[in-house]
């Protein structure tokens, strides 16, 4: 190998390096504020909201209890409204026993209220759900 093709490869070496440096710093500025978790209150056990992020979006599952102990779903997808908040309207979803047969005619989904989940720490949040009956925080 001579001196030329060395430096070649050395020059070569170090843009790929460069370039996946750059990459990665990209990547980290992207997913700075990624809230993909379980989140819950402990003083409040039993329910809580599980969020799966895809880039910017955020889709919330909320498993609550209703007025007479049964359990109820909830749903949103939440866009950013700011670097450490999304909002989004929330449905409320039922449908077909899952050991049953599956009839999509029986999924329903309504529109029940809002929500916005603002990250405070990498350990705390706020999720403010604001329904047609009122405020939960």
């Amino acid at each position: 190998m001579d001196a030329l093709e060395r430096v070649l490869r050395t020059l070569i070496a170090a843009i790929a390096v460069a370039c996946a440096l750059a990459a990665a710093t990209v990547h980290a500025a992207a997913t700075a504020n990624e809230v993909a978790d379980l989140w819950w209150n402990a003083s409040e056990s039993g329910w809580g909201i599980q969020l799966s992020q895809q880039h910017e979006t955020v889709f919330a599952t909320m498993y609550v209890y209703g007025s007479d102990g049964s359990p109820e779903f909830y749903v949103a997808v939440l866009d950013p409204a700011s670097a450490v908040a999304w909002s989004g309207l929330v449905y409320r979803t039922s449908g077909p026993w899952f050991g049953g047969p599956f009839n999509p005619a029986a999924v329903t989904e309504n529109v029940v209220g809002s929500m916005t989940f603002t990250l405070k720490s990498f350990y705390n949040a706020e999720a403010r759900l604001t329904r047609s009956t009122g405020r939960r925080s």
